[in-house]
């Protein structure tokens, strides 16, 4: 007997070293009851390895003809399609499910919270934070520019239609669209680049029409040039960053209530020239700030044309008293939501989510839309993250150094 045979026979012819038959009597299994037969006995799928020519057991290989060999058809998988995407997809339904189950739990008390502390769910929301951001990270590229793409030309259309001087050469302007209207605010007089590597002398010189003008403007940089040098340019030419503004989106079939409506408001649809004014002026009153002189011009610019369904608006009551409003721009099959605002003494009851809500409502069923997008400010974004907004950038604005 040669030490490789003498080795096998000690192990019981397993090949592990805890494998003896006392070892596995100790564990409650039976051993081999077989003895270990003559060097050369072994099956033809029992391989030697090792130094000590210990023999252990291969699983046999089972060889399969090229002409059974197929790809799994998608549609008779579990997943379907999924399958096709790769396990991103699946690690961002899980972490959503946890993050589904966390919310319930804080907010229903749940059974599992019935028997856990405050401490146990910080820790639990803490890791479903830890995880939607990993997945963030990971999913975010499969998505991010597409989505970029939707709120970037949803906003461009949107902000075009106020555009009063077209026929001027300030418009045609290589890589750079500007929009410029007789009111005298920066919110409705601005310029943006179609290409992040426009010149600096372009820059300068659409800088110097709006002084032309004689009208404050601002420049907008899209979510898809955060990378580029444009921002670095503009700050080059007198520019200074004012402030970022995320870029959000959702999938119109993932749309939902956050809490229901406030039982004493009505939300209708803006069709005469005096809930027009009443539009204008609690949208000023809330969010534009802007002298009367220049708010006087808003109605007249958000005016809609004739026939016109892209734009819609829409005026929140409490008693009778306009107290909110929102409007609703559909370009292609996107909807996008602007003007949200509610007066100061009616907030924190649910009212701008309810308005988002009905825009968003009346969006879908009336142009088939499937994406909604808009850009959130510091008081509207976890309101529209209740909704199912996903942030997917961010919009920069630069405006002139005083």
């Amino acid at each position: 007997m040669n030490l490789g045979e003498g080795v096998t026979k000690f192990l019981g012819g397993v090949g592990r070293p805890d494998a003896s038959p006392r070892r596995l009597k100790a564990r409650g299994r039976r051993g081999p009851d077989k003895k270990v037969g003559p060097a050369g006995s072994e099956p033809a799928w029992v391989q030697t390895q090792g130094c000590l020519g210990i023999s252990r057991p291969t699983p046999p290989q089972r060889a399969i003809p090229l002409s059974q060999e197929s790809p799994p058809d998608p549609a008779n998988t579990r997943c379907g399609a999924m399958e096709r995407v790769g396990p991103r997809v699946h690690v961002k339904r899980a972490v959503q499910r946890l993050a589904s189950r966390s919310t319930q739990l804080a907010q229903t008390g749940g059974p599992l919270a019935a028997h856990r502390g405050s401490s146990w769910r910080r820790r639990f929301n803490r890791r479903v934070e830890c995880q939607m951001a990993l997945v963030s990270d990971v999913v975010g590229s499969l998505r991010g520019e597409e989505a970029a793409k939707l709120v970037e030309s949803n906003f461009i259309s949107f902000w075009s239609r106020f555009d009063r001087h077209s026929v001027q050469p300030l418009h045609s302007v290589e890589g750079v669209i500007v929009i410029s209207c007789t009111v005298r605010s920066a919110i409705f007089n601005l310029a943006i680049a179609t290409d992040p590597t426009v010149s600096s002398d372009v820059i300068r010189g659409v800088i110097g029409s709006f002084g032309g003008l004689g009208v404050p403007f601002r420049w907008a940089q899209l979510p898809s040039q955060a990378r580029s040098a444009l921002g670095s340019k503009l700050e080059a030419a007198g520019l200074t960053r004012r402030s970022a503004s995320p870029a959000m989106v959702l999938s119109l079939s993932e749309l939902k209530r956050s809490h229901p409506a406030p039982k004493d408001l009505s939300v209708e649809h803006v069709l005469e020239y005096n809930g027009l004014k009443d539009f204008a002026r609690i949208l000023n009153a809330a969010d534009f700030h802007l002298p009367p002189e220049v708010a006087n011009e808003i109605p007249a610019l958000l005016r809609p044309k004739e026939r016109d369904s892209q734009l819609e608006m829409f005026l929140g009551r409490q008693d009778s008293a306009p107290i909110a409003t929102a409007l609703r721009y559909s370009s292609e099959d996107t909807v996008g939501i602007y003007a949200v605002s509610t007066l100061e003494a009616a907030r924190g009851k649910g009212i701008g989510s309810s308005m988002t809500y009905e825009a968003l409502l009346d969006g879908k069923e009336a142009g088939g839309a499937q994406h909604a997008v808009l850009v959130a400010t510091q008081l509207g974004f976890p309101v529209y993250r209740r909704l199912g907004f996903e942030q997917c950038g961010e919009f920069v604005t630069y405006v002139p150094r005083r």
